[in-house]
């Protein structure tokens, strides 16, 4: 199978894995199979997004070897009452300018996962903002970095 076609079937199924995503009573998530599968993919990263006490947690950077990636923060629906909005995940202008079409990103499955296409034509050091919002319309955010390599 060839990586786009490989891209492209990664991708639709992590979101009907994160459309079916549940909570324990305890209000941690039961992983979904599909998406740990894809989450254990060479092309895949996922990226658990956490929040303790108002804030984001743990660390974001992500390093990345060859080409084309897929890039999905997860957010645990347990957490709500926080999503990722519209530019939930943005290059910082700071950061080198990207090659045009280096990443496309957008918020999906209720907004508790985030996609990116990851290139990694050019070798950089990309600074991002990780941005959540709560139901008030609130924001918390942090700034790791993604390592193209």
């Amino acid at each position: 199978m060839n990586r786009p076609i490989l891209m492209g079937a990664a991708f639709a199924l992590a979101l009907t894995a994160c459309a079916n995503m549940s909570t324990t009573d305890g209000g941690k998530p039961l992983a979904s199979s599909t998406l740990d599968d894809i989450c254990a993919t060479a092309a895949v990263r996922c990226i658990d997004v956490v929040v303790q006490n108002g804030a984001i947690t743990q660390e974001l950077d992500a390093d990345f070897t060859g080409p084309n990636h897929l890039i999905l923060w997860r957010l645990n629906p347990a957490l709500a009452p926080y999503t990722f909005p519209d530019k939930g995940i943005e290059l910082k202008a700071s950061s080198p300018v990207p090659p045009a079409n280096e990443f496309n990103c957008r918020p999906v499955a209720q907004r508790h996962l985030y996609f990116c296409s990851n290139r990694n034509t050019v070798a950089r050091t990309y600074t991002y903002t990780v941005t959540l919002k709560d139901a008030a319309g609130n924001s918390i955010s942090k700034d790791p970095r993604i390592i193209n390599n």
